[in-house]
């Protein structure tokens, strides 16, 4: 599992892993997290998740440490 996000402040992978812990299950927290400037989007605005696995497996994606 991986997330993208797109961040205002700069926070490392495990700060954000933290956060998550504290609000969701352990086995629903993200391996990953990618940072992004914008997220993809379709005409009517909803993010194209498909893109962003794309991105992910080409590499294209910063991955946070």
């Amino acid at each position: 599992v991986a997330a993208a996000v797109s961040l205002v402040a700069e926070v490392s992978a495990g700060e954000l892993r933290r956060y998550c812990g504290s609000r969701i299950a352990r086995f629903k927290l993200p391996a990953r997290f990618y940072r992004v400037e914008s997220f993809p989007l379709t005409a009517s605005g909803k993010i194209r998740k498909t893109e962003l696995q794309e991105l992910a497996r080409a590499d294209r994606l910063k991955l946070l440490d």
